[in-house]
């Protein structure tokens, strides 16, 4: 965690084990990488003595940007990963958070919609705020996956 200086404010890791099933290949198991990602942040928050109030900073500070969140309630590509991988799905999914309410909450302007012209008044509306703005749109996680998948070659 760094100052806007570059000084280092706190620091903190968490070691993984390396899998190596092949000849220049290293394996990571996702469930392993979540979690220390996890207690990486904790720990290193906890050094640097912040909570989430310092989310509000944002809100504080007025900093106007706009924020698009393709809501399918799950880390999609972490879970496109294990799939290819034949992992278990696995800490990928969660509930159904509205992240503009989430973010009204913190003195953000939120919303949620459900259509591209929602979309584009929520845009235009949350611009005129001066305000950070978070807009949440549900999508279905299938046609994510669909529209995210590599390539056939044929």
């Amino acid at each position: 965690l760094f100052r806007d200086t570059g000084e280092v404010i706190a620091s903190a890791g968490v070691s993984l084990e390396c899998r190596y099933p092949q000849s220049g290949w290293v394996e990571q198991h996702p469930e392993e990488i979540w979690s220390s990602q996890q207690q990486t942040i904790t720990e290193v928050l906890a050094k640097a003595g912040m909570t989430m109030a310092d989310v509000e900073t944002c809100v504080r500070l007025r900093l106007p940007i706009i924020t698009v969140v393709f809501n399918d309630c799950s880390l999609s590509l972490i879970q496109m990963a294990q799939a290819r991988r034949g992992l278990a799905d696995v800490g990928v999914r969660y509930g159904k958070i509205n992240f503009g309410m989430a973010a009204e909450a913190l003195g953000a302007w939120g919303r949620r919609v459900a259509s591209l012209d929602e979309l584009g008044a929520a845009v235009a509306e949350g611009r005129g705020t001066g305000r950070p703005v978070v807009i949440d749109v549900p999508v279905d996680p299938a046609e994510y996956r669909m529209h995210s998948a590599p390539p056939t070659v044929t």
